[in-house]
C-alpha cells in the first residue's frame, strides 16, 4: 500500500496504456497500429521519461540538466518546423509529432512532484473538518435544482444546457460549503532532520600532514569524515523520504544556522557557512534551542547530535525536556568514544592569597598537572608579575623537581599527576603606604612537541590586591607627562589635600575589558575630566560603569566644552552611571544648530548597514533643539529621505526612516551640495551653527553647479567635512579634500581605511552642531543643599562663567546640591549626586580647567578663592570608596563552574559579628552592555560566616566586592534619646551614655534598674561596617580541561526525547546511511488548523460568472475553428482552398435556407388570400370593441387574382422539399463539369 501511494502517478501511466493493447487483442489491430496512434504515444513517453529521470540520474540537478536538455530538444524541433512552414509552405505532422513526444518525455521530470502533491493533498483531505456542519445541507438543493434546471435550460442545447448545470450545482456546493466553514489539518508525513555539529576545541583532531585542501591547508580529517556523513545519510535517504527536510546547526560558544531545513537530496556542511565560531567554549543549550526555533511546523522534527558532549556553558538537559514538550527527537552521535588524551600538560592554578599589606613576602604556588600516567614531562616554567604594564620575573624555590634555575625561568619536571613549585615574592616596602592591584602569570613550555597537548592551558593567569592607600584616576584628553595636562592645578589641590592622583591620558587605557577591570581596581575614584565620549570605546565605558556600580569605585565627572551633552555621552553607559541625563529636554535653548547628512557610501563592506548605525548614531548625538535632515540619491535625483526639521525628544521616527533608507550610486554631487546650502542658509530658521557631513567613495563627480553651492557655504558661515570610504585613489580623495576645504573653514576629510573607526568620527562632527548644550556666560551658582560635597562651604558661591545643560535624572536617589541660572523656564544642575549601586557618583557640570595667571575657564573665580581646595576635597573625599577596616576577610574558590565566596566578619574584639547584610557586586570578565546584572545573595552558614556562590561561564578574572552593612539600634534613656548600644561599666553596674542605670536579666535582655522594665530600643537605620573587594581568576577555559568525551550527557538526552544514540565509527555511519534511520518517522506532530472559505468565495463568485457568460454568449465551434484555419492559412501566406465536402455542405446549407424561405413565403400568401365567395373581413375578436362604440369594420381590399396558382399538394411539405433539395446538391458533386455547362 505504501509503494502504491508513492507511485499512483506512474501506475495510472501504465494503465493508460493496458486499454491500448487490450483493444489491439480484441479486434485483432496489428500492435504497431495501435503504438503509432497519437493518444497512445503520450503516456508511453510520460512513463519513459520518468523511468530516466528515476533510475539514470543520482541528484535532483543532474535531473534537472536532463529535463532541460529534453525540452530545449523539444523547442528546437517546433522552431525548425515553424521554419519550414513560413520558408516552404508546407507543414510537417512528423516534425510536430516528435516535438510533442519529445516534450512529453521531458515532462516525466514532474512525475515525482505531482505524485508528492497528489499524495499531500490526498492526506490533507483527510484532515478536513467543519465548523458548522449544519449549513452542508444545502447540498439538497441540488436534488431539485438539476432537474428543473434541465427542462428549463432545454432552449439552449445539450452542450450548453449541462455545461450551466455543472456550473450552478458547483455554485451552490462552494457557497454550501464556504458556510459550513472548512478547515484543513495538514497531517505530517515528512520529517526535517536538524544536524547540529559541535565545532568546540574539545573535540580531538586528526591531522596526517596528507589530507589538504585546494590552498594546501591542512584538514582535520574526523571533520572530513563528518562532513562525508552528512552528505551520504541526506543523498541516500530514499524515495520515500525525497520530500523530508533537512539542515545543518555549528555551535561553540554559540550557535549558527549553517543551512536552514531544505528538502534537498545533498548536503555539504562547511565552516565557511556559518561564519566564525568562538570554539574556545560548548553551549550544547543554545544549540538545541535554535534548532527548536528552525524547525518548521507541519512536520516531524528530529535533531542528530553530533559531539563530545562535553559542555561548559548552559543546562543541555533542560533544553531536551522542552524538546520532548515539543514533539522533538534527539538523536545523538558521539565524536571521540574512546579517546582519551594521555599528553595534556596544563598549568592548573596559581595559589595567591587574594589581598595582603605591603612589604609582605607573598607564598605563590604553581599547580602543575601531566595526565600521562607513565611519562615524565620536561621543560621550562616562568612566574612574572604585572604591575601597570611593567613585568618582573620571580624566584622559584629549589625543589626535587626543578633541575635549572635561570633569569628567563626555570627547567623543571612534571611527574605524572599533579607537581607543586612554590614562588616568593615581595611587594614594595618604601616609607609610605600602597594600594595596587598585581597579576602573577605562569608560563610552561615543554620540551618536546606532544601530541594532542593544547597550549591553551600551558598558562595561567591569577589577580591580587595590596592593601594601602586609596588612590584618585584623573583622566585626561589632553596631556601626557606630569605638569603638562588641562587640569593640572586640580590635581596639585587634591594631593595636597593627601589625595594619591594619578593622571593618565585617556587614550593609555587597556582597550581589552578584562585588563580594564584589573586596571580601575587600583583605584577607589574615576574623575572624568572633560573627556569626550568618541575617545572611549563602548566596552570601556561599560567597564567604568561596573566599576561604580559593583566594585563600589567613586565616579566624577567634570564638565567642559568637551563633557556631558556636548561631549557626546548620550544613551552610554557611562551616563546610566551619571546622576543627570546628558540629553536637554526641554524644547527651548540658545543656539540651536542644523547638521545635513548625505549618504554615499555603498561600496563599503556592509556600506548600507554602516550608514544607517552611524545616521541614528548622529541623530542620537543632537539635543532636542537642534534641527537635522537626511540627503541620499534615489530615484534618479537627490532626496530628502529625512526632511530637514527639528529633532525633538523623540526621535524614533527618524530611526524608522533610516532602517528602510536604500542609498543608491550617485552620479555627481552637485544637487545634494545645493540642497544642503539652500537649505542650512535659510535665515528664517535662525541657525547659530551649520555644518554638513558627506560620507562617500569619492566616484560622484564634482561639477560648477556643486562649486558654486560650496562657495555659497563658506559665505553663510556653513561647514563641510567629508568622510572617504573604499575610495579608488589619489584623484577621489583629492575630491572630498576639496569639498571640505572649500566650504566655511573648519570642515574636515577623514580617510577611513576600517570602519570601525566611523562611529567616533560622528561622534565627534556632530558634537559641532549641538552648541545648545553649552551655557557660556556669568552667572551666580545657587547652593539648593548643604551636605555631602557641599558639606561646610559657604553658600554664597563665586561666580561660573559657564557650564553644560544637563537634566537631572527622575530618581529619588538623586540630589541637585548646586543650581545654574534659570533660562527659559528651566533650571539646571551645577553639581549633583547619588548613590550608585555599591559606588557614589557626581556631576560637576561647569570646568575646572583653570590655572590662576595661566589659564581661564569657566571656574577662574573659584580657581582663585579659598574655598577651591575645600570643594573638591569634599567632593572626591564624598565619592571615594569607603575605608576598609580589616573587619571582613574573603576566601574564594573556584570549582565545578561555579565560584564561592565565604566572608567571615569578625569586630575588633575578634568576635564574630552576625545579622549583616551584605551586599556584593561583581565586575565578570568580557560581558556586553546588554549583559545581565550577576545577582550576588550572601547567606549567613554560621556566626560570623556568610557565602555566596555564582555561576563562572567565562574565562577571566571576576572582581567582587562585597560591603557588609548593620543595622544601628539606639537605646532610649531617662533623659535623653537616639543612645548608642554601647555600654559604660562604672563601680561594677551598667550605664547608657546619658547616665541611666540598667541591667541585664538572665536572658540577657536590658533592663530599666529604677523599674525593671525592659529598655526600649529605638532602630536608627543602617551602617557600612566594612567593605572588602577580591578577585577570582579562571585562566582559560573549562574547554581545555576535558580530556575524554562525555557520553553520559548525550546517552541521557537521547533517552529524555526517546532518539537513538550513536558512537563514531565507519561501520556505525554506514549503517545508519544504510538503513535511513535518521529519517524515520518522528513523534506525531499536526500542524494548526487553516481555514478554506475564503477561497470557496472565490470560486464561487468565480463560477457565477462563467455561469451568465454561458448562457449570455453562444460560441459556435464550428465558426472558430474557421477562423483559426483563416489566421493559420494568412500565416503561410496561401488562399485557402475548399475541400469538396466544405462546398457540398455549403451548397446544402444554401439550398436548406432557399427552401425554407419558399416555404414561409407560401404560407403567408395562403393566410391572407381570399377564397371565392368569402371575401377577407376583418373580424374583431369578442370584446375587442367594447370601449368604442361599435365602429364600423374595416373592409379589406381582396387581392387580385393570380395568373399562376400553385398546386397544393403534399410536395409542398418542408421535408420532402429539403429530401429533393439534398438529392440535387448530390446530383451536382457528383458531376460538377456538367453543372459548368
Amino acid at each position: 500500500m505504501y509503494y502504491l501511494n508513492d507511485h499512483w502517478l506512474a501506475l495510472t501511466l501504465i494503465i493508460c496504456v493496458l486499454p491500448g493493447l487490450a483493444i489491439s487483442l480484441l479486434r485483432h489491430l496489428p500492435l504497431r497500429e495501435v503504438l503509432l496512434r497519437f493518444w497512445f504515444l503520450i503516456p508511453i513517453c510520460l512513463a519513459t521519461g520518468h523511468f530516466i529521470y528515476r533510475y539514470s540520474c543520482s541528484s535532483a540537478p543532474e535531473r534537472e540538466d536532463l529535463f532541460l536538455w529534453w525540452a530545449g530538444g523539444s523547442a528546437a524541433l517546433l522552431i525548425l518546423e515553424l521554419i519550414t512552414v513560413l520558408a516552404f509552405r508546407r507543414w510537417s505532422f512528423e516534425l510536430f509529432r516528435a516535438s510533442l513526444l519529445l516534450f512529453a518525455c521531458s515532462l516525466g521530470f514532474l512525475v515525482d512532484p505531482i505524485q508528492g502533491a497528489g499524495k499531500s493533498a490526498y492526506l490533507n483531505l483527510l484532515g478536513l473538518r467543519f465548523v458548522e456542519p449544519i449549513w452542508l445541507l444545502l447540498l439538497l438543493i441540488l436534488i431539485v435544482l438539476v432537474p428543473w434546471s434541465y427542462k428549463s435550460l432545454s432552449s439552449l442545447g445539450a452542450r450548453r444546457r449541462w455545461i450551466i448545470l455543472g456550473l450552478r450545482s458547483g455554485l451552490i456546493a462552494f457557497l454550501a460549503l464556504a458556510m459550513a466553514e472548512p478547515q484543513l489539518r495538514k497531517m505530517n508525513e515528512n520529517t526535517t532532520v536538524l544536524f547540529v555539529l559541535d565545532r568546540s576545541l574539545s573535540i580531538p583532531t586528526e591531522f596526517d600532514g596528507k589530507t589538504v585542501d585546494a590552498a594546501g591547508v591542512a584538514q582535520d580529517n574526523r571533520w572530513r569524515r563528518i562532513q562525508q556523513f552528512i552528505n551520504e545519510a541526506v543523498g541516500k535517504k530514499g524515495p520515500a523520504h525525497r520530500n523530508d527536510l533537512t539542515g545543518a546547526i555549528l555551535f561553540g560558544k554559540r550557535p549558527r544556522l549553517a543551512l536552514p531545513p531544505a528538502a534537498v537530496d545533498k548536503m555539504v556542511v562547511s565552516d565557511s557557512l556559518a561564519g566564525p565560531i568562538d570554539g574556545q567554549y560548548t553551549d550544547i543549550a543554545s544549540a538545541i534551542k535554535l534548532a527548536l526555533a528552525s524547525f518548521p511546523e507541519g512536520t516531524a522534527k528530529r535533531i542528530v547530535l553530533v559531539s563530545d558532549g562535553n559542555e561548559n556553558l548552559g543546562n543541555a538537559e533542560e533544553q531536551a525536556l522542552l524538546a520532548k514538550q515539543n514533539g522533538v527527537q534527539i538523536d545523538t552521535v558521539l565524536l571521540a568514544p574512546e579517546y582519551h588524551n594521555d599528553n595534556e600538560v596544563m598549568v592548573q592554578n596559581i595559589e595567591t592569597p587574594s589581598r595582603t599589606a605591603k612589604g609582605a613576602r607573598l607564598p605563590l604556588r604553581v599547580l602543575m598537572r601531566n595526565t600521562n600516567p607513565n611519562k615524565s614531562v620536561e621543560g621550562t616554567l616562568e612566574l612574572i608579575q604585572v604591575k601597570e604594564g611593567r613585568e618582573k620575573a620571580v624566584p622559584i624555590q629549589p625543589t626535587f623537581d626543578v633541575l635549572e634555575t635561570s633569569p628567563i625561568g626555570a627547567k623543571v619536571r612534571l611527574r605524572p599527576g599533579l607537581t607543586v613549585f612554590t614562588f616568593r615574592d615581595k611587594l614594595d616596602d618604601t616609607g609610605k603606604e600602597i594600594d595596587s592591584a598585581y597579576s602573577y602569570k605562569a608560563i610552561f613550555k615543554p620540551n618536546e612537541e606532544l601530541p594532542g597537548d593544547r597550549i591553551q592551558n600551558n598558562r595561567a593567569i591569577t589577580h591580587i590586591i595590596a592593601k594601602g592607600q586609596r588612590k584618585v584616576l584623573m583622566l585626561e584628553a589632553e596631556g601626557d607627562e606630569e605638569g603638562a595636562f588641562a587640569h593640572q592645578f586640580l590635581i596639585d589641590q587634591l594631593r595636597a589635600a593627601k589625595f594619591q592622583v594619578v593622571p593618565v591620558n585617556v587614550t593609555r587605557l587597556p582597550v581589552d575589558r578584562n585588563e580594564l577591570s584589573v586596571f580601575l581596581s587600583n583605584y577607589d575614584c574615576v574623575v572624568l575630566a572633560n573627556v569626550p565620549a568618541e575617545l572611549l570605546t563602548r566596552d570601556q565605558q561599560e567597564t567604568i560603569r561596573s566599576n561604580t556600580y559593583d566594585q563600589g569605585s567613586g565616579l566624577v565627572m567634570i564638565g567642559g566644552p568637551d563633557s556631558f551633552g556636548a561631549g557626546g555621552y548620550q544613551k552610554t553607559p557611562i551616563e546610566d552611571a551619571l546622576p543627570v541625563d546628558c540629553d536637554i529636554k526641554a524644547m527651548k535653548a540658545a543656539g540651536k544648530g542644523g547638521l545635513v547628512l548625505i549618504m554615499h557610501a555603498s561600496e563599503l563592506a556592509d556600506g548600507n548597514k554602516w550608514q544607517k548605525d552611524i545616521a541614528k548614531l548622529a541623530i542620537q548625538k543632537l539635543s532636542a533643539v537642534d534641527m537635522v535632515g537626511l540627503l541620499y540619491f534615489g530615484g534618479l535625483k537627490a532626496n530628502w529621505h529625512i526632511p530637514f526639521q527639528t529633532v525633538g525628544t523623540d526621535r524614533t521616527k527618524f530611526y524608522k526612516l533610516i532602517d528602510r533608507m536604500v542609498p543608491g550610486d550617485m552620479p555627481d554631487f552637485d544637487p545634494h551640495l545645493r540642497a544642503a546650502f539652500e537649505t542650512l542658509s535659510d535665515p528664517e530658521l535662525g541657525l547659530s551653527t551649520k555644518h554638513c557631513i558627506i560620507i562617500s567613495d569619492g566616484d560622484p563627480q564634482l561639477g560648477a553647479l556643486g562649486l558654486k553651492a560650496l562657495q555659497g557655504m563658506k559665505k553663510a558661515g556653513i561647514t563641510c567635512t567629508t568622510v572617504g570610504v573604499a575610495t579608488h585613489g589619489v584623484n577621489e580623495n583629492k575630491r572630498m579634500e576639496t569639498m571640505a576645504f572649500e566650504a566655511a573653514k573648519g570642515g574636515k576629510f577623514y580617510e577611513v581605511k576600517d570602519a570601525n573607526k566611523l562611529p567616533a568620527i560622528y561622534i565627534q562632527e556632530t558634537r559641532r552642531v549641538s552648541q545648545s548644550f553649552i551655557y557660556d556666560a556669568r552667572f551666580n551658582p545657587k547652593m539648593v543643599l548643604r551636605g555631602g560635597p557641599t558639606d561646610q562651604l559657604d553658600t554664597n558661591l563665586p561666580d561660573l562663567f559657564g557650564f553644560v545643560r544637563t537634566t537631572r535624572k527622575n530618581s529619588p536617589l538623586v540630589e541637585v546640591l548646586i543650581e545654574g541660572p534659570r533660562t527659559f523656564d528651566q533650571v539646571f544642575p551645577v553639581l549633583a549626586a547619588w548613590q550608585y549601586g555599591l559606588g557614589r557618583s557626581v556631576a560637576f557640570t561647569s570646568d575646572a580647567r583653570s590655572q590662576p595667571q595661566k589659564v581661564e575657564g569657566w571656574d577662574r573665580r573659584w580657581a582663585g578663592s579659598d574655598m577651591y581646595r575645600k570643594f573638591w576635597e569634599q567632593v572626591i573625599g564624598w565619592a571615594i570608596r569607603g575605608v576598609e577596616t580589616e573587619r571582613l576577610s574573603i576566601a574564594t574558590e573556584y570549582r565545578d563552574g561555579r565560584v564561592r565566596w565565604t566572608v567571615e566578619a569578625r569586630d575588633e574584639a575578634n568576635q564574630p559579628i552576625t545579622n549583616l547584610r551584605l551586599d556584593g557586586g561583581v565586575t565578570q570578565p568580557n560581558s556586553g552592555p546588554d549583559t545581565k546584572p550577576a545577582e550576588i545573595r550572601f547567606e549567613q552558614k554560621a556566626p560570623g560566616i556568610y557565602e555566596a556562590e555564582l555561576k563562572a561561564e567565562e574565562a577571566g578574572t571576576y572582581l567582587l566586592n562585597a560591603v557588609a552593612r548593620q543595622t544601628v539600634t539606639t537605646y532610649k534613656g531617662r533623659s535623653k534619646e537616639n543612645l548608642s548600644s554601647k555600654l559604660i561599666e562604672k563601680d561594677g553596674k551598667l550605664f547608657l551614655e546619658d547616665g541611666t542605670e540598667v541591667k541585664k536579666n538572665p536572658e540577657g535582655t536590658l533592663l530599666y534598674a529604677d523599674d525593671n522594665t525592659p529598655v526600649v530600643e529605638q532602630k536608627a537605620g543602617e551602617k557600612v561596617v566594612d567593605s572588602q573587594r577580591t578577585a577570582v581568576t579562571i585562566s582559560y577555559s573549562p574547554e581545555f580541561n576535558d580530556l575524554e568525551s562525555n557520553p553520559a550527557l548525550m546517552t541521557k538526552l537521547s533517552k529524555i526525547t526517546g532518539g537513538n544514540i550513536y558512537l563514531e565509527s565507519d561501520a556505525q555511519f554506514k549503517k545508519i546511511i544504510s538503513g535511513e534511520e535518521l529519517f524515520r518517522p518522528g513523534l506525531a506532530t499536526s500542524r494548526s488548523l487553516q481555514t478554506v472559505w475564503p477561497w470557496l468565495v472565490f470560486l464561487a463568485g468565480c463560477t457565477l460568472l462563467a455561469d451568465v457568460g454561458t448562457r449570455r454568449i453562444n460560441l459556435d465551434p464550428q465558426e472558430l475553428n474557421t477562423y483559426a484555419r483563416q489566421a493559420w492559412n494568412k500565416l503561410r501566406t496561401v488562399e485557402m482552398a475548399e475541400s469538396k465536402s466544405d462546398d457540398f455542405l455549403n451548397r446544402l446549407r444554401q439550398k436548406k435556407t432557399e427552401v425554407a424561405e419558399t416555404i414561409d413565403q407560401g404560407k403567408s400568401e395562403r393566410k391572407f388570400e381570399a377564397t371565392p365567395g368569402n371575401p377577407a373581413t376583418y373580424v374583431p375578436p369578442p370584446g375587442a370593441d367594447s370601449i368604442l362604440d361599435n365602429p364600423a369594420a374595416p373592409v379589406l381590399k381582396p387581392k387580385p387574382a393570380t395568373t399562376e396558382t400553385k398546386p397544393t399538394d403534399k410536395t409542398d411539405d418542408f421535408f420532402s422539399k429539403l429530401k429533393k433539395a439534398k438529392k440535387r446538391a448530390a446530383t451536382d458533386t457528383d458531376n460538377p463539369e456538367e453543372n459548368k455547362s
